[in-house]
Order: C-alpha cells, then sequence, then structure tokens
C-alpha cells in the first residue's frame, strides 16, 4: 500500500473512532460558517536575505464549525478550507485545507476527551516563523490526535493524563532541508485546587521523536504550575520547571518556564505570553524554543476599535555548542477593526517582520519586510437545533 494511502486510511480510522464516541439525551445541534475574503502587498514575504520583489496576495477563507452538544457530551467538526493567488510568484499558489475532529465527554468525578486533524498547508504558512524554509515545491500534510482524561478525587484534588501523537512530512521537501517526523509525547498532572481562585499543578511530561532521516529526539522534564484568577476580568497562569534532552546521541539540559496573563474588560481585551519549552521543528529534530505574544484590542468608538499584536520567536538547538536550527523571528502589526453590520467585520492592518539568522562570517544576517493587509469577515449567526 502507498504510504500516502496508508496515512488516508490512518486519518480515517483516527476519526471514525472519535465520531463512534456515542451521546445520549437531548442534543443541540449547531452550524457556524464564516468566510475570510484577505488582500495584502508585503515587500519580502519570504523573508529572504537577498530581498524580493514585493508582489500581492489574495486568499479565500471558508469555514465551518458543527457542533452536536449534551449536558455531558459534545462532539465537534470543524472543516476548513483556504485558496491562495500571488500576482507575481505564482509558485506560492496554494490550496489548503483542514479537518479537525473533538470528542468528549463529562461524568460527575472524570471526563475523557480527543481530538483528529488533517491537514495540509503551504510552507509560507508553517515555517515562515520557525525553520524559515519556505519552498514553493513542497508543503506540510498533518495526521495528529490526542486523547485527554482527568480524575478528581476531592474537591480540591485531581489527576490529568494526556498522549499525543503526530505524523509530519513534507512532499519533495528534503532538497530544500524540511525533514518529516513522528513524534510522539504525553504528560501527566497532579492538580491541587487550593481555593476557588489558586491551582496549583505538578506536571511531568515527555516526548519521543523520530525522523524520516532515523535522528531520534527525546526530552523528559518536569515543572511546578500556578493559576490564580485576581478578579473576574484579569487572570494569571505561571509555570517553571526542567528539562533535558537528547539529541542524535548528545545530550543537554536546561530551563522550561511559562507566563500568561489575560485581561478582558467591556471596551478593552489583552493578553500576554511569554514561555520557553521544547518543540519539534520542520527540521527533523526537537529544539528549545522562546516565544512571546502580546494581543491588544480595545474600542475607540461604537463598531470601532483598534488592534496591536506582536510575536517574537527564537528557536536554539537543545545541545550546548550546536547552531542547529537558530533562528529569531518578530513580527509586529497594528491596525482598525470596523464593525460594519452585525454579520460583517473590516480589518486594515499593517506591520513589521524579520529574522535572523547566524552567520560564520558576520554572526548573523537580517532579513526583514513590511505588510499592508485588508481582510473582509463574514460570520452569521449560528445555526441551532434542539431534538
Amino acid at each position: 500500500m502507498p504510504l500516502s494511502t496508508l496515512r488516508i486510511h490512518r486519518a480515517v480510522i483516527c476519526l471514525a473512532a472519535c465520531a463512534a464516541w456515542k451521546t445520549s439525551a437531548a442534543a443541540e445541534w449547531s452550524a457556524q460558517p464564516s468566510i475570510w475574503w484577505y488582500l495584502d502587498y508585503e515587500s519580502n514575504r519570504r523573508l529572504a536575505l537577498s530581498g524580493e520583489t514585493p508582489d500581492e496576495m489574495g486568499s479565500m477563507t471558508v469555514d465551518l464549525l458543527l457542533r452536536r452538544l449534551t449536558e455531558t457530551d459534545e462532539l465537534t467538526l470543524h472543516p476548513q478550507a483556504q485558496v491562495q493567488r500571488f500576482t507575481r510568484d505564482s509558485a506560492l499558489d496554494a490550496n489548503n485545507g483542514s479537518l479537525q475532529l473533538l470528542a468528549s465527554h463529562k461524568a460527575e468525578l472524570w471526563s475523557i476527551a480527543s481530538t483528529a486533524t488533517v491537514s495540509r498547508e503551504s510552507t509560507l504558512i508553517t515555517e515562515l516563523a520557525s525553520t524559515g524554509i519556505v519552498d514553493a515545491n513542497s508543503r506540510q500534510d498533518l495526521l495528529s490526535g490526542t486523547l485527554s482524561v482527568t480524575r478528581q478525587f476531592s474537591a480540591s484534588q485531581g489527576i490529568e493524563a494526556d498522549v499525543s501523537y503526530s505524523d509530519v512530512t513534507y512532499p519533495n521537501g528534503l532538497p530544500a532541508g524540511l525533514v518529516g517526523y513522528h513524534n510522539t509525547g504525553g504528560s501527566f498532572s497532579y492538580v491541587y485546587t487550593y481555593s476557588q481562585r489558586t491551582t496549583w499543578s505538578l506536571v511531568a511530561s515527555g516526548t519521543d521523536l523520530l525522523s524520516e532521516l532515523g535522528i531520534t529526539s527525546k526530552d523528559a522534564g518536569a515543572s511546578l504550575q500556578w493559576k490564580h484568577s485576581f478578579t473576574s476580568l484579569l487572570s494569571m497562569t505561571a509555570s517553571v520547571g526542567a528539562t533535558r534532552a537528547r539529541v542524535a546521541g548528545a545530550t543537554g539540559s536546561g530551563s522550561v518556564w511559562d507566563l500568561e496573563l489575560v485581561r478582558n474588560t467591556e471596551r478593552a481585551k489583552w493578553s500576554f505570553t511569554l514561555r520557553r519549552d521544547v518543540e519539534p521543528n520542520g527540521l527533523g529534530v526537537l529544539l528549545s524554543h522562546e516565544e512571546l505574544d502580546l494581543s491588544v484590542l480595545r474600542n475607540v468608538a461604537p463598531h470601532l476599535s483598534v488592534t496591536l499584536s506582536a510575536q517574537g520567536i527564537h528557536n536554539e538547538n537543545l545541545i550546548t555548542g550546536a547552531s542547529f536550527g537558530d533562528r529569531s523571528y518578530f513580527a509586529g502589526n497594528a491596525g482598525l477593526e470596523w464593525q460594519l453590520r452585525s454579520y460583517w467585520v473590516l480589518d486594515l492592518t499593517a506591520g513589521y517582520s524579520q529574522a535572523t539568522y547566524p552567520t560564520t562570517s558576520t554572526g548573523s544576517d537580517l532579513a526583514r519586510g513590511w505588510i499592508g493587509a485588508l481582510t473582509l469577515h463574514w460570520t452569521p449567526r449560528p445555526w441551532s437545533v434542539s431534538r
């Protein structure tokens, strides 16, 4: 059986297993469609060190969220399709799509949830912020699944176990440096609810990655997590821990941490995340991943909001002294969001992005680019029925 056919069969089996999750009692069925029309002008779309000729891109994304809810169960089917077209570099034209299935069940003292995802996306979407390898002759094909089980022993104590698997391939991507891999991960958490506003968790986790070149990456670690709600509008999550990795026979250790702040008011919403962890990469290995995310939305007038966003990423080899995979990326955007009508939103944004690559001659090389974009978003009222 061809490998591509085998992956399709795996996806069908995984999705069918989730869909077979039986629910009972009265159910509410709903459907939420959305469509995005997007146009942009970008000066250096691939963030190439030598620069690129500016070009324009147009895309349309169609999204549908189908959901079945009961008092104890949820079943969600989420297909999405996207068409991208470019004016100057037609080699980047892409038809992207994904299908996600989620099933969950809640009982008095325990719950279980599973997801299955199949996707096919352009490397311009998946690699620009990570490896930086944007190859028009390749794409990323993903098949993944997760399973999470929680058990509550008392009002204040419980445990949670999670397992995940992903199969990532880049057809024709090896000549450009993109390496497919199989990644298996798991974690076990002890959760202690100190009060209605504060929760402590002790987490042990591990990851095992095998690339299509036969390179093995393994990681194991532990962390302590603290969640606290200061008010109904402001919450914070913080964690700190240690990890030990083994990549291609070499070992290394380091720290992992995470800080998240979220605040929502009637006129403004903002979130801030700063984290360091270990993640798989399109180079076919585990890397140390540091990321900063900032998102702000503030209403300045009826139906008009100002938006700000920033993302900074730094990937680094887990083994001290090796620079394989080292790269930094930053993107910042500012815009206006106008609620035209009940179901229509118009976004106008401008942004800047840059990528830094280490070199042996100058220490590092910098690529940068500017973008202006216009987005029209249609989200009608969900269609729902109870039966």
